[in-house]
Order: structure tokens, then C-alpha cells, then sequence
């Protein structure tokens, strides 16, 4: 007795679970983008990962501006605006007087075909001791081992009213 909506065919079967083709973690390195770029691998994806934020730690803004790609830009959800590359590293070297040591801990990195998400912690010792940190979320564009655009998602319930002030100068 057959089945409604069964196919005629009864000797057809669904394949089992392991005999299916699945796409593979080695077979996303061999992926192309839409405009014929190979995507970086998940390791080199993490590599240039830790290079930036290692890079903002040491302060070395000539590893961090060689981690942006020509035309890069990153926004952030405090400001609600976009910078450039050259607006970024202004910020990074504006902020460095305002503590003594800025670190990014607790890194979980994911990887996908065209970039990569990171979750940390921001934990900043001020000149006077002081200890602050929040939590925040990026998401990096990548492409040919650089950075192409980053959305940064900052814990906004950390900021005083005249932080997110100065912040959007």
C-alpha cells in the first residue's frame, strides 16, 4: 500500500545523514567572494584579528592603520556615524593620554567567509588608578589580510551622559 503524496519510485531513499555532502570548514578557505577575491581562511581571519586589537593595546598606530584596507571605514552605535581610517586613528591617539593601560580580554572570535565577530571586554586603568570596563561586540569586514569596515557595538549603559557627549565630538 502506497503512501499519498509518496513517489512512485519505492526503491528511491533519502540519503542517511552521513552519506549527505555537506560544504566543510576546509572547503569555506576555497570560497570566492562576488567579485572574484579568494576569502581568507578562518586562521588568517583570527591572526589579523588579534594583530588589530594586539596592535590598539601596544598602541602601535602604524600596525593598526596597516590593518585597514584603502577606503575602510568603521561606525559605532554611540556615535551613530561613520569615520575613516585617518578619523579612527585620530581617535585611537586622542584617547591614549585618558589611561594609563587599555586592554581587550575575553575574546571570542567567530569567523565567517568575509570577516569576522568579536566579543570582549574593554578594561581600562585610569592615570589614577581607577579601574572601568564594558563590554562590546565588532563586526570586521576583511579582504586580501586587511580590514575593509567594522561595526562596533559599544555596552552604552557604561557611558555617563558627558562621556557619550565627548565621545560624538
Amino acid at each position: 500500500m502506497s503512501m499519498p503524496g509518496a513517489s512512485a519510485d519505492a526503491g528511491t531513499r533519502r540519503p542517511a545523514q552521513s552519506e549527505r555532502k555537506a560544504p566543510r570548514l576546509g572547503m569555506i578557505a576555497a570560497c570566492r567572494t562576488g567579485y572574484g577575491e579568494r576569502c581568507m581562511d578562518d586562521s588568517e581571519l583570527r591572526m589579523l584579528c588579534h594583530r588589530f586589537f594586539d596592535a590598539i593595546e601596544r598602541h602601535d598606530l602604524e600596525d593598526v592603520a596597516a590593518c585597514y584596507a584603502p577606503g575602510f571605514s568603521i561606525w559605532a552605535n554611540i556615535t551613530g556615524a561613520a569615520k575613516t581610517a585617518q578619523q579612527s586613528l585620530q581617535t585611537l591617539a586622542d584617547g591614549k593620554p585618558r589611561h594609563r593601560r587599555r586592554t581587550y580580554d575575553d575574546r571570542r572570535i567567530s569567523t565567517f567567509a568575509t570577516g569576522f565577530v568579536i566579543q570582549y571586554s574593554v578594561n581600562i586603568v585610569q592615570h589614577d588608578g581607577h579601574r572601568r570596563s564594558l563590554w562590546a561586540c565588532l563586526v570586521a569586514q576583511c579582504k586580501d589580510g586587511q580590514i575593509t569596515h567594522i561595526d562596533e557595538y559599544l555596552d552604552s549603559s557604561r557611558f555617563t551622559d558627558a562621556a557619550r557627549m565627548a565621545v560624538r565630538r
